[in-house]
């Protein structure tokens, strides 16, 4: 009865760190519904011959998981215009993703008039679908990080980054006359959250939170297991933390989101010491967390209503799953250790 909008499923080049197939896997067996892919992998999907490349791995998975996935934008107004077409076309493309700043792979949009122009560009080609957004300024990024000291790389891309990277992309939407919906991906900062709800666009502007941001704090980046949790945007201080909880229990945050991204252990371990940690696998321990915090009400409009509702039409068709409640978590849970197991890593060994 859940929903993940935001899962790097990895493959093709990738398939080292995750595959369509095992993350589709692990979907059902944490009780998901549906997953979207974020469109970075290599190949990217920018274009319709690399999303087709994906589909036909959806296709030979044969999962009972409904399967979506988001294209990557860049600044090239004709790459958009077909991005656009493939949205009308395509029932499995959810919507774009744009990356205003640079993050893991090559789609970072890190000029203002070339973010701007994507606006322009939706606008003009009447796009009235959903915008995510990863929203981290560069002009706030330092780029050297100190794999000794891992709580470095929370210092390099501070809080500022997100919430002035979130307040130029409203603003730019507000300005095109951007008649589609905004989704601001992994929200990390409670400031972020209250732009949304104080922006003219509110009612077409969404945010979405993963659970690093509501579990984890900055201090986690010290000790053996912080660079395993290098992620984009960072761990936040504990304050900001609280906070995004509060606002979770408060209904101000509109869905949940895992934004699992599983690396090799190498890579965590050595240069390029990429950002992103698996987190499907842990799902039901989240869920279990938010029974502690929210009525089962409220995490079921987390989790599936309200996603439904932002990435409409294109999630009209997902279902509830008969064989998964909130009252039969005691079973996902069952399956939680096995998953774990499943990959290189654990950066969540020793918080959930």
């Amino acid at each position: 009865m859940f929903i993940d909008p935001h899962v790097h499923c990895r493959d093709g080049n990738q398939s080292y760190k995750e595959t369509i197939k095992h993350a589709l896997s692990v979907a059902y067996r944490v009780g998901m519904s549906a997953i979207a892919n974020i469109g970075n992998g290599d190949p990217v999907v920018s274009n319709e011959e690399d999303l087709n490349f994906y589909l036909d791995k959806v296709e030979k998975a044969n999962s009972p998981v409904d399967f979506f996935q988001w294209m990557g934008i860049t600044s090239d107004p004709k790459q958009i215009e077909e991005a656009v077409r493939m949205w009308y076309e395509y029932p499995q493309v959810i919507g774009f993703k744009m990356f205003a700043g640079h993050s893991v792979g090559n789609l970072g949009i890190i000029e203002r008039k070339k973010q701007r122009l994507v606006f322009e560009v939706l606008t003009k080609n009447d796009y009235k679908g959903v915008l995510m957004t990863h929203c981290e300024k560069e002009d706030y990024i330092e780029k050297e990080f100190d794999p000794k000291n891992p709580i470095s790389h929370c210092r390099n891309r501070p809080a500022i980054a997100e919430i002035t990277s979130a307040s130029d992309i409203l603003g730019d939407a507000l300005e095109s006359g951007y008649r589609g919906r905004i989704h601001i991906a992994h929200t990390s900062c409670p400031e972020t959250v209250e732009m949304r709800h104080r922006h003219p666009l509110k009612d077409k502007i969404s945010v979405g939170v993963g659970p690093q941001h509501i579990l984890m704090d900055d201090q986690l980046m010290y000790g053996g297991q912080g660079i395993f949790r290098k992620k984009n945007p960072p761990l936040r201080n504990m304050n900001r933390v609280m906070s995004m909880e509060d606002l979770l229990i408060k209904d101000n945050i509109d869905i949940y989101e895992s934004d699992h991204a599983p690396h090799a252990r190498k890579e965590k371990e050595n240069p390029p010491y990429l950002s992103g940690f698996p987190q499907l696998p842990i799902f039901p321990l989240f869920l279990k967390f938010l029974k502690s915090k929210l009525s089962d009400k409220q995490i079921k409009k987390l989790t599936f209503e309200r996603t439904k509702e932002i990435f409409s039409p294109k999630l009209d068709k997902v279902k509830p799953r008969p064989d998964v409640s909130l009252d039969n978590l005691e079973e996902l849970i069952k399956e939680v250790p096995a998953l774990r197991k499943e990959y290189e890593y654990d950066a969540w060994e020793g918080v959930l």
